[in-house]
């Protein structure tokens, strides 16, 4: 759910975009083609934010990646598509900066209220 809030991917609980690997046992996020939308539909994110609000458990490691992230960082990562060019716009790319803020204060808000113990369930 963090993931799809922080890529603003607005499709992934629509429908079947969530699988299972039986030989695995692994859990699939297929069809990321709603992702990294320059303006996603607001009605879409609204749902991701509330679907977000009732997550409770997160994982250490990927809170302090996420926070590491910082705007630099984050260009880097999304990476150009030639040299010079990046590979999501400007618009683009500040969705993701605001949604990383918005993402690191509800997680924050969540560890204020309950505690680190609570809320860092899995390494």
């Amino acid at each position: 759910m963090c993931f799809d809030f922080l890529t603003g991917n607005w499709d992934r609980w629509s429908g079947g975009n969530v699988g299972l690997d039986k030989a695995t046992g692994r859990l699939l996020f297929i069809d990321n083609d709603g992702a990294f939308f320059e303006v996603p539909p607001a009605d879409a994110l609204a749902k991701n934010k509330r679907l977000l609000g009732s997550v409770y458990r997160f994982s250490r490691a990927f809170v302090e990646h996420v926070r590491a992230l910082d705007d630099v960082a984050l260009d880097r990562a999304v990476g150009e598509e030639s040299p010079g060019v990046p590979l999501l716009s400007a618009k683009a790319l500040a969705g993701v900066h605001r949604r990383r803020t918005e993402l690191l204060a509800v997680i924050d808000s969540k560890r204020a209220d309950a505690g680190d113990d609570a809320i860092f369930a899995f390494p």
